[in-house]
């Protein structure tokens, strides 16, 4: 009776466009996500859109070395993508999360098979953030992914220093603003593959960074999974 009242009080919302939906993301929003889906040719190693079919990376994967061994984002960060893991991120509607993992899942069914992790990696916010958010929406985004693939989560690594906000900066000082940003919150012992879940990849410098602090306590490969990532070159 008071999960009936609950739903006449609150329905369901579908998560891309926010009307009423019993069935979750509603019909015209489940076709209009596949225009969305990164398609081929794309990055070998972080998964981005390339244009030139003959490239097998991007300009950025091309020019240094990464310290992740690939990755992949499931969605181009646009349109109704960004607006709804806008709304995941800041707004507190954390069932979009549930969703984003769904598609996360069966969208890269075929990335988690081939590079089969052992365990699945949030990536942190700073204490302070998560105070005044009240949660991480990445943690809420692999505890979801765990519950259908059944890859553990691992909530093993910490922010011990207040960052400044990715967005807006260039490429150089996300990289300077996230070092020795992030330690280990607990131990990892005998993991060969980890996959970081994150919201967003643009140029890499978050990724890398907890890449880095993994591999320095024995992890051997280093993957990573978001919902959506850039299209820069």
């Amino acid at each position: 009776m008071k999960e009936q009242i609950n739903k006449l009080i609150w329905p369901e919302v579908c998560p891309i466009c926010q009307k009423v939906s019993k069935t979750g993301v509603c019909t015209p929003c489940a076709k209009k996500l596949n225009r969305y889906e990164v398609q081929e040719p794309s990055c070998l190693k972080c998964g981005k859109p390339i244009e030139n079919e003959c490239e097998s990376m991007c300009h950025d994967c091309e020019r240094r070395e990464r310290s992740f061994e690939r990755g992949r984002g499931i969605f181009l960060h646009s349109g109704v993508i960004q607006k709804a893991i806008y709304r995941f991120k800041y707004h507190n509607q954390r069932y979009i999360g549930r969703f984003f993992a769904n598609e996360m899942a069966v969208r890269g069914k075929g990335f988690l098979r081939n590079f089969s992790p052992e365990i699945l990696v949030p990536v942190p916010i700073d204490p302070w953030r998560k105070k005044e958010r009240g949660y991480n929406q990445t943690l809420i985004l692999a505890q979801e992914l765990e519950i259908i693939s059944r890859i553990p989560t691992f909530d093993c690594v910490k922010r011990v220093r207040r960052t400044m906000p990715q967005k807006g900066l260039s490429k150089e000082e996300r990289k300077g603003n996230l070092k020795d940003a992030f330690q280990m919150k607990g131990a990892l012992k005998n993991v060969k593959k980890a996959l970081i879940v994150d919201d967003i990849f643009t140029t890499g410098s978050t990724i890398e960074e907890l890449a880095d602090l993994l591999r320095k306590v024995g992890v051997q490969e280093v993957g990573f999974l978001t919902i959506s990532i850039g299209q820069g070159k």
